[in-house]
This record gives structure tokens, C-alpha cells and sequence, in this order.
């Protein structure tokens, strides 16, 4: 509200804005945030030179870092063994930009203990209407679970085979 002149009489003078649409648009983001914030998996974006702008919940529990701890602003890089980092930095990146998305299989490193833990990734490259590069989002899948059994039914799989040779000489026909 801003008081003026006009026609030596005193106005007032006021700007009305409908806020319906701000309200509604903060709320979708607000519910965004949420569905993030509630999946375990790492749902991280960056700068286009890497640079972590957002890690939700699930993701920090998975690499060990509290709620409180300052990542923003770190290497996207500083959350993966080396050997994955130069798998992202020469292949997924660039092919995310490249195609728009890139999926692989990587790992995450925990932080307080250097347990690498196994991931499948998705990197999305995302762009502006011109077509320049805005920001890298990433959604990771821990895969340590699906890794463990894989390597008991291996294990499995080979005692049954080795049982199977040492059969032929106690069976008779």
C-alpha cells in the first residue's frame, strides 16, 4: 500500500497479486521433497561441473552422513571409490549429456568406515530450452543385498557341481 496525489487529494494506491498459483507450486515442491526425502535410495543433483547441489535422506543414511553434515558444495565424486569416480567422470557423465541419461552399475563409499557398497546408478544430464547443460541428477540403488545372494547361489551352484563330479564314481547302473 503506498499513499500518493492525485488531483491534490490524498490516495492510496495498492498492488493486489493472486497467490493461489505461488501456494499451489510451493506445496507440489513441498510433496516432491517428501517422496525424496522418504526413498532409500540416493537421489542426488550437481552443478554441470560436478559440484552436489542436493543429496535427500536415503542418501546421506546410505553413505553415512547425518542429516546435519555439509555436502553441499562438495565433488559429486567425494561419495564413490576412485574406481568409480573415473567410471562416472569418463563414461557416465559423458554419455549423460551425450543421450540425456546413462545407467551402471558403480559403488558408494561410506565415509566413516570406507566400505564400498555396490550400486546400480542412473545419471540424467538436464538441459535448458537453448540446450545447454544445467544440471546432473543421479538416483543410485544400493545393490549389496542382491550382490550377497548372487555370490551364495554362485556359491551354491559350484559345491553342487563339484558334488555332481564326484557322483559319477558311487553311482552304478
Amino acid at each position: 500500500l503506498k499513499p500518493l496525489m492525485l488531483g491534490g487529494k490524498k490516495c492510496w494506491q495498492a498492488v493486489i497479486q493472486d497467490m493461489e498459483d505461488r501456494k499451489l507450486a510451493e506445496a507440489e515442491r513441498n510433496r516432491l521433497i517428501e517422496i525424496l526425502d522418504k526413498t532409500k535410495d540416493f537421489v542426488s543433483t550437481s552443478t554441470p561441473d560436478e559440484t552436489l547441489t542436493y543429496i535427500n535422506a536415503g542418501g546421506r543414511r546410505l553413505i553415512g552422513f547425518g542429516p546435519e553434515e555439509q555436502l553441499i558444495g562438495k565433488p559429486l565424486a567425494s561419495c564413490h571409490p576412485r574406481w568409480a569416480q573415473d567410471l562416472i567422470v569418463n563414461e557416465g557423465i559423458p554419455s549423460a549429456i551425450r543421450d540425456g541419461v546413462w545407467e551402471g552399475e558403480t559403488a558408494l563409499q561410506h565415509v566413516t568406515n570406507g566400505t564400498e557398497i555396490p550400486v546400480s546408478q542412473v545419471i540424467m544430464a538436464h538441459t535448458s530450452p537453448n540446450g545447454e547443460l544445467e544440471l546432473l541428477s543421479t538416483i543410485i540403488r544400493d545393490l549389496s543385498e542382491r550382490k550377497q545372494n548372487e555370490g551364495s547361489l554362485q556359491e551354491s551352484k559350484d559345491r553342487l557341481q563339484l558334488a555332481l563330479k564326484g557322483g559319477d564314481l558311487g553311482f552304478w547302473d
